[in-house]
């Protein structure tokens, strides 16, 4: 299979991938599973919390808690720029991942891949969560589960749930080290789709459309007033039917089509 790093260095992003996680604090009335929760309402709300951030480049897996995240990102600044543009940052579901980096520590990656983009690439009507994608791409382990931090903040979890917090994160990014690595090299034309995938990304996380909201009230009262004069002038020449008749369902036969006879 061919390495992803030679089909990154055909993209022209940097070759050295920087996989990154968050983990923070949800509840049973606070998570990202609600329709209502968009991820902008998530960590604006008063309830955000990080409580750790896995990563590798992409070596042994490693994790931050919440004190030694911005310490951590620090070094990855010294090491890859102030905006981490010297690698590719990689994660699954990047979106939310991103958003964090940019809102909580003022960096927005120049270069990404998103392991949930290219699943959807590769398989659009199949399963793109995490713990699916593991088993049907071998990764090396099976993905863990969060049930056991539901509910707990930073100064509520024991040095057990550290632990269990550390071993849960640093697997997911086992996982999607993995599905990188298996991946990538499956898209067909790389050169087009990723660049494309990472404009999406700063789509998302650059707020480019400015709403100018007295010009769209203005354009919603010129169309009313233009319907309430035309429901003006139906009345005005007695062209208005309170009750218009209803259709009937077609009652004629549809035409035969004769076929010719054979002599």
């Amino acid at each position: 299979m061919i390495d992803y790093r030679d089909v990154l260095r055909r993209v022209g992003y940097p070759e050295s991938a920087l996989i990154l996680d968050f983990e923070t604090f949800f509840s049973r009335d606070y998570n990202l599973h609600k329709i209502e929760m968009t991820y902008d309402a998530f960590l604006a709300d008063d309830q955000f919390e990080v409580l750790g951030m896995g990563f590798a480049d992409p070596q042994v897996p490693l994790f931050a808690g919440p004190s030694g995240v911005q310490l951590m990102l620090y070094a990855m600044q010294d090491s890859y720029g102030p905006n981490l543009e010297r690698c590719t940052v990689v994660g699954h579901n990047l979106p939310f991942d991103a958003l964090i980096l940019l809102e909580k520590y003022g960096i927005k990656p120049p270069y990404t891949i998103d392991t949930l983009d290219l699943a959807r690439h590769l398989d659009a009507r199949g399963a793109h969560d995490l713990a699916y994608l593991a088993g049907k791409y071998g990764a090396p382990r099976p993905k863990g589960n969060t049930r056991q931090f539901l509910g707990l903040h930073a100064a509520d979890m024991t040095p057990e749930h550290w632990t269990a917090m550390a071993e849960y994160c640093q697997r997911d990014i086992e996982i999607t080290t993995h599905l990188l690595s298996v991946m990538l090299p499956l898209i067909t034309r790389p050169e087009a789709e990723i660049p494309l995938a990472t404009q999406n990304l700063h789509a998302f996380l650059g707020r480019n459309v400015v709403i100018d909201r007295a010009l769209g009230q203005s354009l919603e009262q010129e169309m009313l007033a233009e319907v309430e004069a035309a429901v003006s002038a139906l009345h005005q020449y007695d062209l208005w039917v309170e009750n218009p008749p209803k259709l009937t369902s077609r009652t004629c036969k549809p035409p035969e089509v004769r076929r010719p006879t054979l002599k």
